[in-house]
């Protein structure tokens, strides 16, 4: 999450300056479950709150003082300050001027659309988180990500949410010229009614669809692709084209259920998501190990048990010291 987001909610303004205390206790809650974010919101709150200045009372004799100075340098010394009083005339056409600006900027107001307050829901490493969207369509976080959406939606409205991490997604079905449009590191991935994975990590989001038909678009090129269900999607930069590939759907999406297929998958890969969800980096004796595959499924509920079930598959050595994973060969 950033400053500018943080900055943009109205209810965490009403936690930085403590005016509703529903807003606060969200907030301060959020920040328990996310420290790190806790220097980001502090200087956030800093901003929203600013710096109370000090009113400077100046004495009549200095006023009138200052007022003589500056009249001996036009010329004018010896006058005193005095206040006209307007003509009726004239304060009947201020009045009536004032009356029409007052007038136009409330019609403003009215007309102008109501920017949307997003709430943010997150994970932290190891864990997963179900919730569900103000349309009835349910997302599952995956550990270590970010979404974010508008707390209200209306029938008949695009529903936008944006990603960081992974998440699965089961979304109820859309009327005529309703849209769900999920934004992930430069994709877009929109949707009639459908259950779809989307990885965002890195700069190179995947998209798997299981069920339904979603249209994927690159935000930048405008590249389109249309998914069927089976099918996975990345987006290939230099060819400025989206790589499908079939049957890697169920895989992609296993972590949900707290499983992890793999099919002929390296061990560099292995390691690399490890970190993205448990937070371990790695480091191999040889580098000739990341070469090494794996096939099948383990369970993800507990680091312990998926690590020896690694070590099995892979016969390799798996030893944690110091928060890095240490692998060598048997």
């Amino acid at each position: 999450m950033k400053l500018e987001q943080f900055l943009a909610d109205p209810s965490f303004e009403n936690w930085a300056k403590r005016s509703n205390e529903a807003d606060y206790l969200r907030w301060e809650a959020w920040r328990t479950e996310n420290p790190a974010y806790a220097t980001l919101m502090d200087e956030a709150k800093l901003m929203l709150t600013g710096i109370a200045f000090r009113k400077i009372e100046v004495p009549e004799q200095k006023k009138q003082e200052e007022w003589q100075a500056l009249m001996q340098q036009l010329g004018l010394e010896g006058r005193e300050a005095t206040v006209r009083p307007l003509h009726r005339r004239r304060w009947w056409a201020g009045a009536a001027a004032a009356i029409m600006v007052l007038l136009a900027a409330g019609w403003w107001l009215f007309l102008r659309p109501v920017e949307p307050v997003w709430t943010t829901a997150a994970t932290g490493f190891g864990q997963l988180r179900t919730l569900e969207l103000p349309d009835g369509s349910a997302a599952t976080l995956n550990a270590n990500s970010e979404l974010r959406y508008p707390e209200t939606w209306k029938s008949g409205q695009t529903l936008r949410l944006e990603l960081e991490g992974e998440a699965f997604f089961d979304v109820r079905h859309k009327k005529s010229g309703e849209a769900f449009i999920v934004s992930a590191a430069g994709v877009e991935t929109e949707v009639l009614g459908t259950r779809f994975n989307v990885f965002a990590r890195r700069n190179h989001p995947v998209v798997g669809l299981l069920e339904g038909s979603v249209r994927l678009t690159e935000t930048q090129t405008g590249a389109t692709a249309l998914l069927e269900p089976g099918q996975s999607a990345q987006f290939d930069g230099e060819k400025n084209t989206f790589r499908i590939a079939s049957d890697r759907a169920t895989e992609q999406a296993s972590w949900k259920n707290h499983r992890w297929l793999f099919d002929n998958t390296p061990l560099s890969e292995v390691l690399q998501r490890i970190e993205d969800e448990f937070g371990l980096p790695s480091r191999v004796g040889k580098e000739s190990l990341l070469d090494r595959r794996v096939s099948g499924q383990v369970s993800t509920e507990k680091l312990a048990v998926l690590l020896q079930a690694l070590e099995i598959l892979l016969d390799v050595k798996i030893q944690e010291e110091g928060g890095v994973l240490k692998i060598e060969g048997r």
